[in-house]
């Protein structure tokens, strides 16, 4: 049993840039991950799998050369290589370019974090294929925002998404080119393996995480709205305030050049429930 994280990048990281390699031992891939230790990780793994004796016996063209840990290259100069999100990959070009939860979740707030993202795909691994009409990059993510990497590029055009939410809300069918096979069928209702985690686990799974995480990281759906953390929903009017701990008064100044708008200034006391977790209680906005 393995976590949809591990299965992910075990798919498309390991196994089909392998694949790829024993097709085409003269292909070049370039794989990109959040982190150098991930990176070099998955790169480890799919060097064992090409070294395995089924691979060899299925791929016997496919002979390794180099072995660097950030670099699988073959006798026939094909190579993959790995590095991660922000790195200098110049010198560096690819039939086939993979990349792999570039960003972690609790970035996903920050708008300064999205972007750099973003400027450094278009600026630096956009321009890496070999050529640019026959080239494929692949990415592989959770859904952490509205306006994250998966939403710019469905946004730009011309990316086949597949969406695979924990529990279908439509009807999914993925067929293979000649249409003559279903590679997917699902019902609204099913779950994306139901020998990995049955329907009622899956309702407790959904009631347990706050929606914003649920809709996002296993629905594929995020919502606008924040984190989450004071969704309307989760609010809740009080007649008698209880002793504080503490009195907390949150200053939004929006002072700008020229004028601004309205500094507003939220009062809030500070004090615990039954279980210990940290209650707030807004007494007054100003």
């Amino acid at each position: 049993r393995r976590s949809s994280d591990l299965m992910k990048s075990m798919l498309v990281s390991i196994l089909y840039t392998a694949w790829r390699l024993g097709v085409n031992p003269s292909e070049k891939i370039i794989c990109i991950s959040y982190g150098d230790d991930l990176a070099h990780d998955l790169s480890r793994k799919a060097r064992l799998i090409m070294q395995s004796t089924i691979y060899k016996a299925i791929f016997p063209s496919t002979v390794l050369d180099k072995k660097a840990e950030d670099s699988i290259t073959t006798t026939k100069g094909g190579q993959r290589y790995a590095t991660a999100v922000g790195s200098d990959i110049a010198g560096f070009r690819a039939d086939l370019i993979v990349i792999d939860d570039p960003m972690q979740p609790a970035e996903v707030a920050s708008e300064l974090a999205k972007q750099k993202l973003r400027d450094w795909y278009y600026g630096v691994v956009a321009q890496r294929l070999l050529d640019q009409s026959k080239g494929v990059i692949i990415l592989v993510m959770h859904r952490l925002a509205p306006d994250d990497l998966t939403a710019t590029f469905v946004e730009e055009g011309g990316w086949f998404h597949v969406p695979l939410p924990l529990i279908a809300v439509a009807k999914q069918r993925y067929v293979t080119p000649d249409s003559q096979h279903t590679l997917l069928l699902r019902e609204p209702g099913d779950i994306l393996n139901p020998n990995w985690m049955s329907p009622e686990t899956a309702d407790k799974f959904r009631k347990a995480l706050p929606p914003h995480i649920f809709e996002a990281q296993y629905q594929q759906n995020p919502q606008f709205g924040g984190s989450g953390m004071c969704t309307i929903d989760r609010l809740a009017r009080y007649r008698d305030a209880p002793p504080f701990e503490l009195i907390i008064h949150s200053w939004d100044l929006a002072a700008t050049k020229g004028g601004g708008d309205w500094t507003v200034c939220a009062k809030f006391g500070l004090t615990k429930d039954r279980n210990g977790r940290d209650i707030l209680y807004l007494l007054a906005v100003i």
